[in-house]
């Protein structure tokens, strides 16, 4: 693993790149985050998702946007366009050191919702995994701020609001204007194509996939939909160190990459 900062329209990204540790395959891959608590919640999960796409002899890309992780700035940076920008870099920087002019996106939760944005705007990737992606915003909003107001009844003190700091939930910042962004996402408008091959993974039985698989058939893409439910996967935890590692379900985004490009 190669830890190192590269840019992205005047940013500084931090990244990790893993080479592969057998014959390079003919596609280097970059991981999309989710955001906020589930940035944390998968950073394990991710990195073992790296190291195994690499063993199988994938190049790959994690990193973090703008404002989060080990990247620069800070939440007054954060927006869902400036997000996919970072991808569309991350896309370039992994091309880059792989020496691939295919690639393809590891999107997870909002990840997955930008990922297929960057796809349908670069017109160039390959290949795209949506793992459990954020189809509307609306809801997803409602169901963390419930999230962050049932933990706070478990807290040992009182919150304050406070004016000089943001919102938050579950212990990051969440400030109104990527509130009301993440409102306004709908997956299921109108982008044309895509990518080639696209794989829907759905482990979360409160966010059935069935309705994106539905647009995605419409194009020329070649669907492959995985319903893999995982409920530990979607249970908070204060110790993140004890999250799950779903191996059955990582292992068969490896599975679905070697056979497209043996």
């Amino acid at each position: 693993m190669d830890p190192f900062f590269f840019d992205a329209d005047g940013a500084s990204l931090f990244g990790c790149y893993h080479a592969p540790s057998s014959p390079a395959r003919g596609c280097a891959l970059v991981l999309a985050n989710p955001f906020g608590h589930e940035y944390v919640q998968f950073h394990r999960v991710f990195r073992q998702l790296a190291i195994m796409l690499a063993d199988a002899g994938f190049p790959v890309l994690r990193f973090d946007y703008t404002g989060t992780g080990d990247s620069s700035d800070d939440y007054p940076e954060w927006s869902l366009d400036r997000w996919t920008k970072d991808i569309e870099a991350a896309v370039k920087e992994v091309q880059q050191r792989a020496g691939s002019e295919k690639t393809a996106i590891v999107g997870l939760r909002l990840g997955g919702t930008l990922a297929l944005d960057v796809a349908a705007k670069m017109g160039t990737v390959d290949s795209l995994v949506l793992w459990d992606p954020i189809l509307r915003g609306g809801p997803h909003v409602e169901e963390i701020r419930a999230g962050h107001e049932s933990m706070m009844g478990y807290a040992h003190v009182i919150a304050k609001p406070d004016s000089g700091c943001p919102p938050e939930v579950l212990g990051f910042a969440f400030p109104d204007t990527i509130a009301d962004e993440l409102k306004g996402i709908d997956l299921l408008e109108s982008r044309g194509e895509i990518a080639k091959r696209v794989l829907v993974i759905e482990s979360n039985e409160a966010e059935p996939q069935q309705a994106l698989c539905d647009w995605i058939a419409a194009t020329k893409a070649d669907l492959t939909y995985e319903e893999i439910s995982n409920p530990h996967l979607w249970v908070w935890l204060e110790d993140f160190a004890k999250m799950h590692v779903p191996r059955k379900l990582l292992q068969s985004i490896v599975d679905w990459f070697s056979e497209g490009y043996a």
